[in-house]
């Protein structure tokens, strides 16, 4: 191994940790790379990598014997620059065996690390908490397949044994590597870096929620055993190799080498779950041919390359591969082998792992968690559930589990009604191709295998549901000879009275989670992802409230959805738009009986009436009671109800039987039925129980004190709904509206609010309104947040509460400033701050000064503005708030902008992102993005302006935040109209617009409309500009919005101007003038010295120059390159018209400088044509040879954008040249 410290002038580290930062922005955000951007930056780091003065003598040796293994390993102390992808940079037609791994600087390398005997163990630990937002949750069962597919041949050679840690948490991390050594590490979920530290999401050990733990957590965790440490860690998780050296290995990688981890494979970037598979299939199958740990990391990347490079081919996209710049692989000390071979490899018979490679939905990583256990220590389980919900599929799954982790496991899988002592003893003598008595075969079995016995459907031989076998011989002879020496798995529909010593573990129906997992994987995926404005985890709420966690359910629902599409979602659309949720229960039994008919159909229908029929009185009073609960019920809450009954016999037959699940919670079991058992017991017309929901709510009422679980609220709420309880109507509704719109879930804040406004009417508690009103206005019906603001206000008024009536004043400000009624929005800020610094709140003086700042900064007194926010950003300052402070900051970057200090500006609203991304503020952080998109976009960096939007537009699409996604959606077709890429910006433009007419608003479509009609008039078709323009000047008449109507007027005026018609163009430019002029000249200074340009006459070139020029020192001071481009194109042409020929060859020389630079193609390719044309002119050869270069280039560009009068340079070219 040739150890090596990076050396880098100051000059060639800027570049190239730039080089970094863009590659990082592009990966992060899902990106592909531009395959001329990816070989300019492999060139790059190229050069720097073969200049090290201290590597030429490994060159040469690297040269002088290309077949051999060259291993050099790179150290640096600024990790951006260590995580770049060094591999990329090495020139393999001179060197293509030279390999590169990475590490912290030593001060001299350590021994070879010595393995420890085969064979290969490996740990597979997947954290995928169950909280999780659903479309983020692992697809483990896919990942488990295919890595089990890939270890197969090593397997079947006794090659290798795979563990999995039982749940994602650390305390069983410790677990499984206290009890033995690992070779391998292999750690699946997701990761981070923030606050300077490295991180993984894992679970809590008996919810498994998720818990964030720290590197040096986890790192010591993984090294607490000395002697198990494993040779090998990979982290397939995003992120996990950033870090930073000086600050104490703080990376996740690096935490654990520091710990003492040999080596570390880890994630550079952020990269799709399915890239990190194939990585690690092809890792371990170069494993398999045992492979020294660097080439198979080398045949990894190359495998992941080519994988990527196959798909981009099968889409016809000229892109390069990409993902395989991320994986990096660490070294502590030098690692040739991760485990010590012995002997050669032998196939061995009989042996079969259960892995197709091929996906197959389980979920239920719960069940399978406390299954396990069991199982690992040859305790015999019955697994009990309703036919349909999965057993045998978790059975499987667990089996696959112990055959994996070892290669003595052998699995005997029978049939309930095919068993007998004879085919039991058949089936041995076929496995060991040898006769003999039973127990002499079983003695074989046992003195080479370690045994696992499976018998399914043990519910086929009983006699009535839950009663007696019809013939026990065979379990007698399992439970003397089997049972207690190997594990055994049961699984029946009811409970077997003759297994009375055997652990019962019952299937419960699947989670809501699970659902979204498995129909995203099924044709009724469309669904979720195709209608218009549907919010996936809604609908996947909606059929999980129709169909419950039943899979053969599920199943039925894509066959269903599969054979008529329009029709279930009809029904489903219904549900989800009704104004009243609680009129909607016959829509979900619509939906249930077409599941249940189509189960029936194939004659696999959950049959209820069987053990129905064993039912006695106080069974069915108890599935009754049962059945008026939303979430299972713990024993206790039961026992409040008016009825008596001996509940633990009951509630343990209902099991036995299936009609009732018991769910294990933290200190007590619970028990519920399902939607199927629900929707049968209404079918069975028995009457009316006694049930008292008041004393249900109140159970929940004080359970949610002690727990301060949302469910139990949720629970309380709907409870005390029908009893018209208004104080506890009141305080559940409010306390539900306002977590979930703290947590962003808008919709459901709505839903609360609403129902407890409609029950509790006059008597709403004012905070109701204004979770109201501060939801609709996120939904963009500002009306509907007026109102309720309003009636917050007056509430506040008549109660004399002055917090309430500072925060009715502040918030309707902020409303009344979004509509442009500045000076009536400060008026009611300046009084909301009065009251705010009356009361002596600070946090609200700090927020209404900040608010107040930006009112006074549409009125363009930046003076002030600048002011209110330094006073805001002390404030927050002193009460160490760092998340107030940010916001304020964001908004104080419009100050720096206005002065000129942009990168001030954008290093803010960098620091703003990091800070609202780590404290989960999902609204500022995307507002910051959408903030910084419009600086660069101003600065002319046109591509990541382009991410930062699309980035904003995700987080606002999360939060269902429409008038914000229709401003970005907007903004991000303007971006592409400068582009000149109009199909896009055509396609973002509607898209905003039909936005904004949802909202029914009409205002709100006006700048739409003004940027649609700029689309076609940049595209050259002006009367299309036109229409659109006139339609957005009715609006803006209707509603008497003179600004917006001065906007129309100019757009006129602009696109006539393009027709030719400069007498009409004059008019409307002048009547936008005289507009303009009432505002005050401050507020619309650039469109006034536009229209005085446009108005001069054509003749009076000096004017028009010096209006030009007053524009082009206000960019510069600014930082706009982009406008100053722009302008400086603009005065090229006033100076060529003008006959000032040194000028206009110094403008446009800057302006095509400019937009080279900004890479602005535009503007590349109409500069080129302007400069081209007029140096071919020209009679020196040097002139017209560099005017031909220009138009050719111009060519090339027009050709590949497909921008308008392409075709005249390519007949002028064609001419020329022939």
């Amino acid at each position: 191994m040739q150890y090596h410290e990076l050396v880098f002038s100051a000059a060639a580290a800027t570049r190239l940790k730039k080089g970094y930062g863009k590659l990082l922005h592009k990966l992060n955000l899902g990106k592909t790379l531009d395959a001329a951007y990816l070989a300019a930056l492999t060139l790059a780091m190229r050069e720097q990598l073969y200049a090290q003065k201290k590597l030429t003598a490994f060159w040469q040796k690297a040269a002088a014997a290309p077949e051999s293994t060259h291993h050099l390993h790179l150290v640096h102390r600024d990790k951006e620059l260590l995580n770049l992808p060094w591999q990329m940079a090495i020139d393999g037609d001179k060197h293509p065996s030279v390999y590169i791994s990475k590490g912290f600087i030593a001060e001299q390398p350590s021994a070879v690390y010595t393995p420890q005997a085969g064979p290969l163990k490996i740990l597979i630990m997947i954290s995928s908490p169950e909280d999780e937002q659903a479309y983020k949750r692992l697809s483990f069962e896919k990942e488990e397949e295919v890595l089990l597919e890939a270890l197969r041949p090593m397997y079947e050679s006794d090659q290798v044994e795979v563990s999995f840690t039982i749940t994602g948490s650390l305390e069983s991390l410790e677990a499984s590597l206290a009890k033995e050594h690992f070779h391998l590490l292999y750690f699946s979920g997701h990761g981070g870096y923030k606050h300077k530290k490295g991180y993984l999401l894992l679970e809590e050990e008996k919810t498994m929620k998720g818990i964030e733990v720290s590197a040096d957590l986890f790192a010591a965790a993984v090294c607490k055993y000395p002697s198990h440490i494993p040779a090998l860690v990979i982290l397939a998780s995003c992120q996990s190799a950033e870090g930073d050296v000086e600050e104490g290995f703080p990376g996740i990688a690096d935490e654990l080498m520091a710990a003492g981890v040999p080596a570390v494979i880890a994630m550079a970037f952020s990269i799709p779950d399915e890239y990190v598979t194939i990585f690690a299939t092809h890792l371990f199958e170069a494993f398999g041919q045992r492979e020294t740990l660097l080439t198979a990391y080398v045949k990894a990347l190359h495998g992941l390359e080519n994988a990527e490079a196959t798909y981009a081919m099968e889409e016809d996209y000229n892109l390069a591969p990409t993902q395989w710049l991320v994986p990096q692989l660490y070294f502590k000390e030098p690692v040739e082998h991760i485990v010590q071979w012995t002997g050669r490899k032998k196939k061995t018979q009989k042996k079969r792992l259960n892995a197709t490679g091929e996906y197959r939905f389980i979920g239920r990583r719960r069940e399978l968690s406390r299954l396990l256990p069991f199982l690992y220590e040859g305790k015999p389980v019955l697994l009990l559930g309703q036919a349909g919900v999965g057993k045998t599929a978790l059975a499987e799954k667990a089996v696959q589990r112990l055959l994996a982790a070892d290669s003595k496991r052998v699995q005997f899988r029978f049939e309930s009604r095919d068993l007998s002592a004879g085919a039991i003893k058949t089936h041995l003598e076929a496995f060991l191709s040898h006769t003999g008595e039973l127990e002499y075969l079983l003695g074989i079995v046992r003195k080479k295998f370690r045994p696992l016995w499976v018998i399914d459907d043990m519910d086929v031989m009983q006699s009535a549901p839950g009663g007696a076998l019809r013939d026990n011989t065979w379990l007698n002879w399992l439970q003397q000879e089997v049972i207690p020496y190997d594990p055994v798995l049961f699984i029946s529909r009811y409970n077997v009275p003759e297994l009375a010593n055997v652990q019962v573990l019952a299937v419960n129906e699947a989670s809501s989670g699970d659902l979204f997992t498995h129909l995203m994987q099924l044709e009724a995926a469309a669904i979720l992802i195709t209608q218009p404005h549907a919010d996936p985890l809604v609908i996947t709420e909606i059929v999980y409230n129709a169909l419950g966690g039943h899979y053969m359910a599920w199943a039925c629902f894509n066959r269903l959805y599969r054979q008529a599409p329009g029709t279930l979602w009809k029904i489903i659309e219904k549900i989800w738009s009704a104004k009243d949720p609680s009129n909607t229960m016959h829509l979900y039994n619509k939906i249930t009986e077409k599941v249940q008919e189509e189960m029936d159909k194939e004659g696999r229908s959950v049959n209820l009436n069987q053990p129905g029929a064993l039912l006695e009185e106080a069974d069915w009073q108890t599935l009754q009671l049962l059945a008026h609960f939303r979430t299972p019920v713990p024993l206790q809450a039961l026992e409040m109800q008016p009825v008596t009954i001996d509940w633990q016999p009951v509630l343990s037959k209902l099991r036995g039987l299936s009609l009732v699940e018991e769910h294990l919670q933290v200190t007590q079991p619970a028990y519920g039925v399902t939607r199927l058992v629900n929707v049968w017991l209404q079918q069975q017309e028995r009457g009316e129980i006694s049930f008292s929901a008041k004393q249900a709510g109140d159970y929940y009422y004080a359970r949610e004190k002690e727990t301060e679980e949302l469910i139990d609220l949720i629970e309380a709420f709907w409870h005390y709904l029908p009893e018209q309880h208004a104080e506890r109507i009141n305080e559940t509704g409010l306390k539900l509206a306002r977590a979930y719109y703290d947590k962003g879930t808008y919709d459901q804040a709505l839903h609360y609010a609403l129902h407890t406004l409609t029950t509790c009417g006059d008597s709403t508690y004012p905070e109701v309104l204004n979770i109201i009103a501060a939801v609709y206005r996120r939904q963009g019906a500002l009306p509907e947040a007026i109102k309720f603001w309003t009636a917050f206000y007056d509430a506040a008024i008549n109660t004399g509460n002055r917090v309430q009536e500072g925060l009715a004043l502040n918030n309707l400000a902020a409303l009344l400033h979004e509509l442009s009624e500045t000076e009536d929005a400060k008026t009611m800020m300046e009084r909301s701050l009065a009251i705010a610094r009356e009361t002596n709140d600070q946090r609200e003086v700090a927020s209404r000064l900040n608010s107040l700042g930006k009112i006074v900064e549409g009125q363009h007194d930046h003076v002030r503005a600048r002011a209110l926010y330094e006073e805001s950003l002390q404030l927050w300052k002193e009460m160490d708030d760092v998340v107030g402070e940010a916001q304020t900051l964001m908004n104080l970057t419009d100050a720096f902008a206005h002065t000129g200090e942009v990168e001030k500006a954008q290093l803010s609203l960098r620091f703003c992102i990091t800070i609202f991304k780590e404290a989960g503020e999902i609204d500022s952080e995307a507002t910051a993005y959408e903030k910084l998109g419009e600086l660069l976009l101003a600065c002319g960096e046109q591509e990541e302006a382009l991410d930062l939007l699309h980035k904003s537009l995700q987080l606002y699409s999360s939060l269902r935040s429409r008038g914000d996604q229709s401003r970005v959606l907007d903004l991000i077709g303007q971006l592409y109209t400068g582009m000149s890429y109009f199909d896009q910006a055509l396609a973002y433009l509607t898209k905003s617009l039909a936005f904004a007419r949802q909202l029914q608003q009409r205002y709100t479509e006006i700048p739409m409309l003004i940027h649609l009609s700029n689309l076609y008039r940049v595209k050259g078709e002006p009367d299309k500009g036109i229409s659109y323009a006139k339609e957005a000047m009715i609006i803006s008449r209707e509603e008497e919005d003179k600004e917006a109507e001065a906007d129309c007027l100019f757009q006129l005026g602009y696109l006539y101007l393009e027709k030719g018609d400069r007498e009409r163009s004059v008019r409307y430019f002048k009547q936008s003038k005289k507009l303009m002029e009432t505002f005050g000249t401050a507020a619309r200074q650039d469109l006034l010295d536009a229209i005085a340009h446009h108005i001069s006459p054509p003749e009076d070139f000096a004017t028009r120059l010096s209006l030009l020029e007053k524009q082009l020192v206000d960019c510069r001071k600014q930082g706009k390159k982009l406008y100053e481009a722009d302008i400086l194109y603009l005065m090229a042409e006033i100076a060529l018209q003008a006959e000032k020929g040194e000028a206009f060859f110094e403008w446009a020389d800057e302006a095509y400088d400019i937009y080279t630079q900004l890479e602005h193609m535009p503007g590349i390719f109409r500069t080129g044509c302007l400069l081209g044309n007029i140096l071919y002119l020209n009679e020196d050869p040097e002139d017209r040879a560099e005017g031909l270069e220009l138009l050719q280039l111009s060519f090339q560009i027009g050709q590949k954008e497909g921008y308008p009068g392409t075709e005249d340079i390519a007949a002028f070219i064609k001419g020329e040249l022939s």
